[in-house]
């Protein structure tokens, strides 16, 4: 059974983004590079499937 992680995540009233990209990303630093913006702005990452 797949979860629907963005409706669980509406349900409890979370903000959130969802950002799909081309490349894996394993580390909040990758991802900061690979969108080029400053860690800061992507902290905390939390990455749902790769």
């Amino acid at each position: 059974m797949a979860i629907d992680i963005e409706a669980s995540l509406r349900k409890q009233d979370f903000v959130f983004e969802v950002i799909h990209n081309e490349k894996t990303i394993y580390m909040a630093q990758e991802g900061a590079a690979y969108f080029q913006t400053d860690l800061a702005q992507i902290a905390p990452t939390l990455i749902l499937k790769s």
